[in-house]
């Protein structure tokens, strides 16, 4: 997906999962709306330019993705408050 096109932000509710992922360091695998995946363990959420990231640990690197971009959060770490959110 173009991350140049304009941020459309999420739902506060799912912004939340996001959190409780990031505060819980869960393993996850992301499903993005290109069809593409990344794994890693989510460690912090951050706020640029108005647009909402999600950052991933994946391979010993961080890797920064777009909020709007996620299709899918399923959630591989046990034990787990949820499972899977579905953003789309």
């Amino acid at each position: 997906m173009n991350t140049q096109q304009r941020y459309k932000p999420i739902a506060c509710h799912l912004y939340d999962h996001f959190e409780i992922a990031c505060l819980h360091r869960y393993d996850i695998s992301l499903t993005l709306r290109d069809g593409s995946t990344c794994v890693g363990q989510a460690i912090d959420t951050a706020v640029e330019d108005g647009q909402e990231f999600l950052l991933l640990l994946s391979n010993d690197q961080a890797k920064r993705i777009r909020l709007d971009t996620i299709e899918r959060m399923d959630v591989t770490s046990e034990p787990r408050e949820f499972d899977k959110v579905v953003l789309s």
